[in-house]
């Protein structure tokens, strides 16, 4: 896929949980307190000949294994915070008491973690490891002293250095670690603020909905009864009109389910043949929207994921209606359509060289009746019923304005045919 410039991209359904981003946080963060320990034993060695290298060495090397586990269990959606933050302590004790335990200027880490653990893990989880970093801290009071006879500089001078050091360097974890932490604070109340406005929108529509779908299955029995009627007249205008009323009522009353996030006659998902979806969709829906440019499509045969047929073929009506919309007016119009297979997730993408979306209203797309179409008559709810039908799926919808055009992506769970899901995308407990 090319790299297009200024690209801004909002997220409308599938949102990462917090405690998933945060582990993969810790784990980022844990590597660089690798490198940044093993930079600082090379240079303690070099002024203090007789420091022992070895046993940092493994310690080291058993941190960083310990690392790739956490990788494992975060993509499998387990972060384990509080064992996380546990085990940190634990070995950054063990790595102290070969270099000089209380001694070591750096032993002012363990408050970090203690800090770290208020901050990520519960009440109990925090107390305990609280408990953990004292019983740790006072093991070091026993560790062998650092042998600062061999030192090749004045002692006084490298341990001011050495304590100058390590509170800067608790000083830019704590602060690192308080401004990501307060980013994300941040965007959960928005969120949050977003979700009760969509709350309250959801029981206006909820009542709506149950006042607007009476009268609708009146007139889908009465178009039902017209067309029999029709057809025992032998009148093939009135059966035809009929029909024509009983399917747009129907459709209707769908529209409606959908805006309160409901699928009809569908109660789990399916394996879905994907590629074969794309190539039946793709076309009708292009053509029902009147679409005559170029139309690109890069489908793969043999894609399957874990979907909801109705829910992703009205994704997809929705997207490509919006692609089309978006082109009218331009010189050349051009939609392509992509599908691959990427991290074990079947990902779709729709492309259009359309005027585009503003940078100021990005973050309003998919918001319920936001549209920029008002001229030829947009609702605002085809996105809107769209991220709510990824929800459902466990499918993440993304929207990206692009250098020409807008780009819009669909990533669902990746199966193969027999029905087997990938590893890492089976739902489990966080």
């Amino acid at each position: 896929m090319q790299a297009v410039a200024r690209r801004r991209t909002l997220l409308l359904a599938g949102r990462k949980p917090l405690l998933a981003s945060v582990g993969d946080w810790l784990i980022g963060l844990r590597w660089f307190a690798v490198f940044g320990m093993l930079g600082t034993t090379v240079v303690a060695r070099r002024v203090l000949p007789q420091l022992s290298l070895t046993p940092v060495l493994f310690v080291l090397l058993g941190i960083g294994s310990l690392n790739l586990l956490w990788i494992l269990l975060v993509r499998r959606r387990r972060p384990m915070l509080a064992p996380q933050i546990a085990a940190d302590v634990v070995t950054l004790g063990i790595a102290l008491f070969y270099t000089g335990g209380v001694d070591n200027p750096f032993a002012v880490f363990l408050t970090f973690q203690v800090a770290m653990a208020a901050m990520l893990c519960g009440r109990t989880a925090g107390l305990g490891i609280a408990l953990l970093a004292a019983a740790v801290a006072i093991a070091l009071s026993f560790a062998p002293p650092l042998p600062w006879w061999s030192a090749v500089v004045p002692v006084a001078q490298l341990q001011r250095v050495g304590h100058l050091c390590a509170l800067i360097g608790v000083a830019a974890f704590v602060g690192l670690s308080a401004f990501v932490w307060r980013q994300r604070l941040e965007g959960l109340r928005t969120e949050s603020d977003r979700n009760q406005r969509f709350a309250l929108l959801g029981r206006l529509m909820g009542g709506m909905a149950h006042e607007l779908n009476t009268p609708l299955a009146t007139i889908v029995v009465a178009s039902d009864e017209l067309v029999a009627a029709g057809r025992e007249a032998g009148s093939a205008e009135i059966e035809e009109l009929s029909r024509t009323i009983s399917q747009e009522a129907k459709r209707a009353s769908n529209i409606i389910s959908l805006l309160r996030g409901q699928l009809r006659d569908v109660t789990r998902d399916e394996i879905l043949d994907v590629s074969r979806v794309l190539e039946e969709t793709v076309p009708r829906e292009l053509a029902v929207c009147g679409f005559d440019g170029e139309v690109s499509l890069d489908v793969p045969t043999g894609l399957y994921a874990v979907t909801i047929p109705t829910g992703l073929r009205q994704i997809l009506a929705n997207v490509l209606k919006n692609a089309a919309e978006a082109t009218l007016g331009v010189e050349a119009p051009r939609i392509r359509v992509e599908a691959e297979v990427l991290s074990r997730r079947v990902v779709i993408r729709v492309r259009d060289n359309g005027l585009g979306i503003r940078p100021d209203e990005l973050h309003h797309i998919g918001e319920p009746f936001m549209t920029t179409k008002e001229s030829t008559g947009g609702t605002g709810l085809g996105l809107y019923v769209s991220s709510l039908l990824a929800e459902q799926m466990q499918a993440v919808l993304q929207i990206a304005a692009e250098e020409e055009g807008t780009s819009v992506t669909l990533s669902l769970r990746a199966a193969d045919a027999e029905g087997n899901v990938a590893a890492s995308e089976r739902i489990t407990d966080a």
